[in-house]
């Protein structure tokens, strides 16, 4: 798929911002996380996050190959050089709102604004697109849960929320809160996956707006 010969050295004229939309674009075709990206490139998976962020020059000629190939496309395709092939659709994704986001920490409003559209597979899932969307987490007190700043949630309403499973939750019509949830009578416990948060214990105000069902890591 990829020609060595015509990528020598490193693409002097490729702009980093411009590389990172389209390096993000076609690794959201792909439904590949960074930590995917990094494994099948076989490359550091710090170098795939500032590749993204578009805060680093050019990536190498030997990287630009990488990244073609665990992508499937070619190398031109990557640099904007080429219009995509056509890809068959996979009629199990749907498009889900990324909305913003929620605390794991110390609280954070939640805004509706949508940030982008998200492919995503739904039907392990057992929800509708209707019903679900995606927050970005920020704070560090869902760390042990595998839940980082920056990680992206798939959230779905309506689901039923057993004691221990992470939601999503609405304190005082304002802060959204991601927690371990407990019932105790009346009143909702919100635990931490973090000893260096104690657990919350509501007496005011409090909804559950949604139980997380996938995260996807960030560093």
């Amino acid at each position: 798929m990829v020609s060595p010969e015509c990528y020598d050295g490193t693409v002097a004229t490729l702009q980093a911002s411009n590389f990172a939309k389209r390096l993000r674009h076609l690794m959201s075709a792909a439904r590949m996380t960074p930590r995917d990206l990094a494994r099948a490139a076989d490359v550091a998976e710090a170098t795939v996050y500032r590749h993204l962020s578009g805060d680093r020059d050019e990536p190498r000629a030997d990287t630009i190959r990488a990244y073609a190939e665990a992508l499937n496309v070619s190398a031109d395709e990557l640099l904007g050089l080429a219009q995509p092939e056509p890809h068959v659709a996979d009629a199990d994704l749907v498009d889900v709102p990324l909305l913003g986001h929620a605390s794991a920490g110390a609280g954070a409003i939640a805004d509706a604004h949508i940030e982008e559209m998200i492919p995503t597979r739904l039907a392990d899932i057992h929800t509708t697109p209707e019903r679900a969307y995606w927050i970005r987490a920020d704070g560090d007190s869902m760390i042990d849960a595998g839940i980082h700043p920056g990680s992206l949630l798939l959230v779905a309403r309506g689901q039923e929320i057993e004691d221990g499973q992470i939601a999503v939750v609405l304190l005082e019509g304002e802060e959204a809160v991601v927690k371990r949830v407990y019932r105790d009578g009346g009143h909702l416990i919100l635990a931490s996956a973090n000893s260096a948060y104690p657990p919350l214990h509501i007496t005011g105000d409090a909804r559950i707006i949604g139980k997380v069902v996938l995260i996807e890591t960030r560093p």
